[in-house]
């Protein structure tokens, strides 16, 4: 009888050891990203009170988009969807790309000079309680977005004028206790970009949002168990899923689409009348830059427009 209960024990022993063993060799498990299609910002908060009933709030991050995603331009020129028209990403409502006569020279001089002296609004009232909720709870979260580190400024402007500060709730320092650059050149595949990360906002110049995602939380020696992320941008959506497809986070990636700015014929006419008024004040209060364009001479900011003419539309007088 004891020599079978020896046996027995040294068995359970060796199970005990196997498991700790497979317990150790065996990889993380690997999920696979769930897409979320919603126009109503309670759907985020309520996944995120959902996941805090299984996770803590150090498991947890939070990243959002900010245009039209967090803060929306209240008027059409300057918005996120006119630059994406602008630069031929999107199509009006016949399925039309803009014509070359109607591209304005120098998009991102424009865009910037905009980014400046214009207004934001939350694209719901319910994104700062939202805000709010996620920072009480001490979950981490930031803004990642597609601007450029040379818009900082007019991007942290807009979101103090909005009362929405990241800089608490942000990525914090590494393992080691240093903290990693704020400013740093970064590549997706396709090209590089300097991109910064700052108080919360993380600026990656139309980057591979998946792969700057993964980078900085690689960066930061970061691991979460769930990340939420919320986009208005299919593409950057899409980027998201397929970086972060068979990681061992578990992935909810929202494709918020509150804001709505269908290009018709008279949106696209109404915005060629207000972009050349836009242009003739920004001409006159940068003259270097207006003659810089006027002898087809570099863009202040990189650009891949060619065209420096403003053209008219046939037909159309603007008032």
């Amino acid at each position: 009888m004891n020599i079978i209960i020896r046996s027995i024990s040294i068995s359970l022993v060796l199970a005990i050891v196997g498991c700790a063993e497979i317990r150790k060799t065996t990889p993380l498990f690997k999920s696979t990203p769930i897409k979320i299609n919603t126009s109503d910002i309670a759907d985020i908060r309520n996944r995120i009170v959902t996941l805090q009933k299984r996770y803590t709030a150090n498991q947890i991050l939070v990243v959002f988009d900010l245009d039209d995603t967090l803060l929306t331009a209240p008027q059409f020129v300057g918005s996120d969807t006119w630059y994406q028209w602008q630069s031929g990403k999107i199509k009006t409502t016949k399925g039309r790309l803009i014509p070359g006569y109607q591209k304005v020279p120098c998009l991102l001089d424009m865009q910037g000079w905009m980014y400046s002296f214009s207004p934001m609004k939350y694209t719901d009232s319910r994104v700062k309680p939202l805000v709010e909720y996620i920072q009480g709870q001490k979950i981490a979260s930031f803004v990642l977005t597609a601007r450029g580190n040379e818009f900082r400024g007019a991007t942290e402007r807009v979101l103090k004028q909005n009362l929405l500060s990241f800089k608490a709730t942000a990525l914090g320092k590494k393992s080691d206790g240093k903290v990693p650059l704020a400013l740093y050149v970064d590549k997706d595949g396709k090209r590089s970009a300097t991109v910064s990360y700052l108080n919360g906002i993380m600026m990656v110049a139309g980057l591979h949002k998946g792969k700057m995602l993964a980078n900085i939380l690689r960066k930061y020696g970061q691991q979460k168990k769930v990340i939420v992320f919320v986009d208005d941008n299919l593409k950057n959506v899409n980027n998201v899923m397929s970086e972060f497809a068979n990681r061992p986070e578990r992935m909810f990636v929202f494709h918020y689409t509150k804001v709505s700015k269908p290009i018709t014929k008279a949106v696209s006419i109404a915005s060629y009348c207000r972009t050349v008024q836009l242009m003739k004040t920004y001409y006159r209060l940068s003259p270097a830059l207006h003659s810089r364009h006027k002898k087809k001479q570099a863009c202040s900011i990189q650009s891949n427009q060619t065209s420096f003419e403003f053209k008219k539309i046939p037909g159309v007088r603007c008032h």
